[in-house]
């Protein structure tokens, strides 16, 4: 019985120990033992091969039991998990899908443009119709001028107009063959 006695007390400290809690003052429920009995049940225990105890008697002959796990024990516990951080967390910014830009549709081209034929210049020296439009020329200066260009030429004359009509996309140069060494150029782009 004395053998059963420290074998549950020896149980009840290593169940305390593996669950982390303090066994306390080492107390059993066992009445207070003489010194040759506590000696003898440690003896009897120690040679349990899932446990090793160490008693000592105290003066009132009391026993007091260390237990170690063995390799064959349960696993230790484990500690309790760590509370998240309650550092706040910012959250992402929402996607936003690309929207499709509308195209952007231009102005329609002008089908007609006019020129001022001036004193050795043409104004405006360049001017921009759509396919199919026309360009007409007025001579507004005193002196004698010309139009000349791959589309066709003009009089020589003074207070005319002459007009020409561009049917295919391209760039049209022009020119005063009186004036051209003075600068006397012009330009049709036609889109």
């Amino acid at each position: 019985m004395v053998r059963t006695l420290a074998v549950l007390s020896l149980v009840y400290a290593f169940i305390a120990a593996a669950c982390g809690g303090d066994a306390g003052p080492t107390a059993s429920a066992t009445p207070p033992q003489s010194p040759r009995s506590a000696t003898s049940a440690a003896t009897a225990s120690a040679s349990s091969p899932d446990a090793t105890a160490t008693t000592a008697a105290s003066p009132s002959a009391t026993a007091a039991a260390t237990v170690t796990a063995s390799p064959t024990s349960s696993p230790p516990a484990t500690a309790a998990p760590t509370p998240p951080s309650a550092t706040p967390q910012t959250p992402a910014p929402p996607t936003v899908a690309p929207t499709a830009t509308p195209e952007t549709t231009r102005p329609a081209l002008p089908k007609t443009a006019t020129v001022n034929v001036a004193e050795n210049f043409f104004s405006p020296r360049t001017v921009t119709i759509a396919a199919g439009g026309t360009v007409t020329w007025n001579w507004t200066g005193t002196e004698i001028h010309n139009v000349t260009g791959t589309f066709g030429a003009s009089e020589t004359k003074k207070g005319i107009t002459f007009s020409a009509t561009f049917p295919a996309a391209g760039t049209y140069e022009y020119s005063c063959t009186i004036h051209e060494a003075t600068g006397m150029r012009g330009t049709v782009i036609v889109q």
